[in-house]
């Protein structure tokens, strides 16, 4: 026999192994996709934590230094909302004369992407998960 002559040995059963493989790969595919997808709902709900928590530290700083600005206040928590949407999120003021402290809240609420975790967060009724950050400064 020639040496460039390869001859194909046929396994019976070959062709259902290579279906059985296929399936299996869609299965756990699937799977590793929603894991990737709930991963990247929890990354976006703890940026979207840190950065109202940011604001109201920044609110707070603000209204520390300028008493009373509640305009002032609302803009200097809401430069820091980079990557949510601004008008999706409330800032209070509140003024403690009687400590010479002022507190600043921030409230927002996160929306998921996947529709798993938004099952898991708000069992589809497209409330979103609500998100709160307070912070609180001595006046100066």
């Amino acid at each position: 026999m020639p040496m460039h002559a390869v001859q194909k040995r046929h396994f019976p059963g070959r062709a259902y192994e290579a279906g059985q493989a296929l399936a299996e790969f869609a299965v756990i595919a699937l799977v590793l996709f929603l894991i990737v997808l709930g991963i990247i709902d929890l990354s976006r709900a703890v940026y979207a934590q840190n950065l109202i928590t940011d604001a109201a530290c920044a609110g707070a700083r603000y209204a520390a230094v300028h008493p009373g600005d509640v305009h002032g206040v609302e803009a200097a928590a809401r430069r820091m909302l980079i990557g949510i949407e601004p008008s999706a999120v409330s800032v209070t003021l509140t003024e403690h004369p009687a400590s010479s402290e002022v507190q600043v809240d921030v409230a927002y609420t996160f929306h998921p992407v996947s529709f798993l975790i938004a099952g898991i967060v708000d069992q589809h009724s497209g409330t979103g998960l609500p998100l709160h950050a307070s912070a609180v400064m001595g006046v100066e």
